[in-house]
């Protein structure tokens, strides 16, 4: 075992539950967690925890900054998120002139001075670094917070239906002018709410939508509560591998009705065109930092099935050059393909003019950086965004928009997609 790690046997959930409220006592911390899903067969933690002790963190919040750092010091674990308004330091024709209704740093990473991993199919905790007795002990005495919601004033969005539904036919009628083929449009939900305990309400989200890429990331003020079923951008052993996610269908209680929906999705033209579109898009992405020749799709059109939502999931992976950088990947290939539509630059363009507010940490990553540049990412969907200091509360939902979308039913869509928040707040 490489020097710094240290192994103890997993004391079952609520130890877990212990570690994840431990590390939200902290300022700065991010939690990522597979829920104890199986659909994805390529990361290698059930879940992966890194804090920065108080008064210790170092916290770069630009690329350029993020590189330099990762050159001086590559021993180093680094966990933070890019928000989507990161495109306009990435490419120069883009522009961020709308207000977030949660304003946030277009990136923020902290060095991590504590990692906490459990490894799949392992009964052992290992902390990758920053073990003590003391941390030990602080964590077994950790009390675990309950859910609260406070003075919760109910959630408003920044488009009515009919609105919604206009700016799709505005949308497809770009698309009938050539300016686009593809385009994902939302909708912003906001509120005012005091949380007690973000990381009890980020629990109780997972327990009722346990996804792959779920993730809790606190920085001062500002909370991420993100369930996500999507993988961003993964690098391991020198591959590159997205997995975008394009077509969804609602589930049922009835086996028979769910296998049709699954199924018709799975058939859908409209959803495999949806979905062959980011595919080639995203092969793109990855054929700027690929060994020529590599890039493959292994899983096309793959139905997986979460508890609110089928989803269509392709799978493209390549093999890194060596002369590409893990932060070149990364600009390579954000914003996510998924959650703009095609040809990049021209629907980002379309979304900021279309959109009734930027979109913050929504539609961005989430994830960690490994010692020698190993990283994995998740894509920022199906996520509240807190700030504590002003009991602001957001989140978003959208769809993409093509020439055979029908207003109502892509409006219906985004309602499907924001059903496990929904019912967080059900009654309250």
């Amino acid at each position: 075992m490489p020097m710094g790690q240290v192994e103890i046997p997993f004391q079952g959930a609520e130890f877990k539950r212990k570690l994840l409220h431990w590390a939200a006592s902290h300022a700065y911390c991010v939690c990522l967690d597979s829920c104890a899903t199986t659909v994805d067969q390529y990361g290698q933690y059930d879940f992966l925890i890194g804090v920065a002790l108080e008064g210790n963190a170092l916290v770069v919040n630009g690329l350029d900054g993020l590189e330099d750092e990762m050159l001086a010091d590559p021993t180093a674990w680094r966990f933070g998120y890019f928000s989507y308004d990161l495109k306009a330091a990435i490419e120069p024709r883009l522009k961020n002139e709308l207000p977030a209704a949660i304003p946030a740093d277009a990136m923020q990473f902290f060095v991590a001075d504590v990692v906490i991993a459990k490894l799949r199919d392992s009964d052992m905790i290992r902390f990758e670094c920053g073990y003590s007795a003391e941390i030990l002990r602080e964590i077994e005495a950790q009390v675990v917070a309950q859910n609260e919601v406070v003075n919760f004033s109910g959630f408003e969005s920044n488009f009515s239906e009919a609105e919604y539904c206009a700016t799709i036919s505005l949308l497809r009628e770009h698309i009938r002018q050539g300016d686009c083929y593809e385009i994902n449009l939302s909708q912003n939900f906001v509120a005012r709410v005091d949380l007690p305990s973000p990381m009890a309400l980020w629990e109780e989200l997972t327990s009722a939508s346990p996804v792959p890429f779920a993730g809790y990331g606190k920085w001062n003020a500002l909370h991420l509560l993100c369930a996500s079923p999507e993988r961003f951008l993964q690098l391991r052993d020198g591959q590159l591998l997205t997995q975008p996610i394009k077509g969804t269908a609602p589930r049922s209680a009835d086996p028979a009705q769910d296998a049709a929906y699954a199924q018709q999705l799975h058939s859908s033209e409209k959803e495999r065109a949806e979905n062959v579109m980011i595919v080639d898009l995203s092969r793109n992405d990855l054929h700027r930092s690929c060994v020529v020749g590599t890039v493959a799709v292994p899983h096309l059109f793959e139905v997986q099935h979460f508890p609110q939502v089928h989803h269509l999931v392709s799978t493209v992976c390549g093999e890194k050059r060596q002369d590409v950088s893990a932060m070149q990947a990364i600009r390579h290939t954000f914003p996510p393909g998924s959650m703009t539509g095609a040809p990049k630059v021209r629907v980002c363009e379309l979304i900021a003019q279309y959109e009734r507010s930027a979109r913050g940490l929504y539609a961005g990553a989430l994830g960690y950086i490994a010692p020698g540049g190993d990283f994995d990412f998740n894509v920022v969907i199906r996520s509240l965004v807190y700030d504590a200091q002003t009991g602001g509360l957001s989140y978003h939902v959208g769809g993409a928009i093509t020439w055979d979308s029908e207003p109502a039913s892509e409006y219906a869509e985004t309602l499907l997609k924001a059903a496990a928040i929904s019912r967080l707040f059900a009654g309250r």
